[in-house]
């Protein structure tokens, strides 16, 4: 089966990031429905990253209109670098931390210190998810032994690289691909030998330099419930059904 993700227009929602090959056909992704929320924290991100911008660079207003794409662009790549050293540690891979920059190397050793605090056993890592009408990429099932109850669970967690809060529609992307997940795991495609108990963020702190972490574990039924809702609406709203069709044809007649 192939993993590989490509981008799609869609029209109403723009750009969508589909998985093609999928035990339900093409798919959208996690990322892409839950995309379609409203963001209101981000109006004002954008508007400081402009004010910024011109303090530093007064009268160039041009940069400045697209400087918070400029600033979203750089933290992707971090995000991404950051994401992609985790999984290799976790799976025992060699890194040369001495090519790495000072920061990076920072927040991948507050990562491993936080794996080993918690007695973090990997099962998977970066394990691609589908669930019906949605796919995503997770990036860790593990076991988690809580360092202050000595309690171990397996849970399912996203990293995220950030400075600031907890964003609410974390908790979704969770919900979503632990549901799949065990879904998966009954019907064989996924080795589970245990529930999954637990869903939490590690959140890897751009500007504490720190590694933080926070469970979802309470809200996961309502968050699951609401995540549905939104895929069912955002298929619906994106007349994604019929745009599917038509991909699917043109693959076929490549």
């Amino acid at each position: 089966m192939h993993n590989e993700r490509i981008s799609v227009t869609t029209h109403t929602a723009g750009r969508c990031l589909v998985y093609p090959e999928t035990p339900y056909g093409i798919q959208p992704s996690v990322t892409s429905i839950i995309s379609i929320l409203d963001k209101p924290q981000l109006k004002d991100w954008a508007a400081n990253c402009a004010v910024d911008w011109l303090i530093n660079n007064p009268q160039d207003f041009d940069n400045a209109r697209k400087a918070h794409k400029l600033v979203s662009d750089a933290a992707k790549d971090t995000g991404t670098d950051i994401h992609a050293l985790c999984s290799r540690w976790l799976l025992g891979e060699s890194i040369d931390e001495d090519s790495l920059e000072t920061q990076t190397t920072t927040l991948l050793n507050a990562f491993k210190e936080w794996c080993l605090v918690n007695t973090i056993e990997p099962v998977y890592s970066e394990v691609i998810i589908h669930g019906p009408g949605y796919s995503g990429t997770c990036d860790l099932i593990a076991y988690r032994t809580d360092p202050k109850t000595q309690v171990r669970r397996l849970g399912l967690y996203d990293i995220k690289t950030a400075k600031g809060s907890y964003y609410p529609e974390w908790g979704l992307q969770l919900a979503a691909y632990a549901n799949a997940a065990e879904d998966m795991a009954a019907d064989g495609a996924l080795e589970l030998n245990d529930s999954i108990e637990e869903l939490g963020i590690i959140k890897l702190n751009k500007e504490t330099l720190k590694c933080n972490y926070k469970e979802f574990t309470s809200q996961r039924d309502r968050l699951f419930a609401a995540f549905i809702a939104l895929k069912d609406f955002y298929w619906l709203y994106n007349d994604l059904e019929s745009q599917i069709q038509q991909l699917t044809k043109e693959t076929e007649h490549g």
